[in-house]
């Protein structure tokens, strides 16, 4: 589970992360499950380019299994 939070700030499993280093854990949460896939969830105010710069990261992380969570619009 990947956090994206309208703050800019990104949690990774509970863990605050810097946008720089989620390819890192990323990379390291993959090497112990390689069979995983990567789920982020962006608050409603979240910057897409900070989706798409975590995207980015998780696929140079060749995790290929990426969901976005979404809630339905009001």
């Amino acid at each position: 589970m990947i956090a994206i939070k309208d703050t800019g700030k990104i949690w990774i499993n509970k863990r605050e992360v810097d946008l720089r280093a989620v390819r890192a854990v990323v990379e390291k949460m993959h090497a112990e499950n390689p069979e995983g896939s990567a789920v982020i969830i962006a608050d409603r105010g979240s910057r897409t380019g900070d989706l798409v710069t975590v995207m980015d990261q998780i696929k140079a992380a060749n995790v290929e299994k990426i969901s976005i969570a979404a809630t339905k619009a009001e």
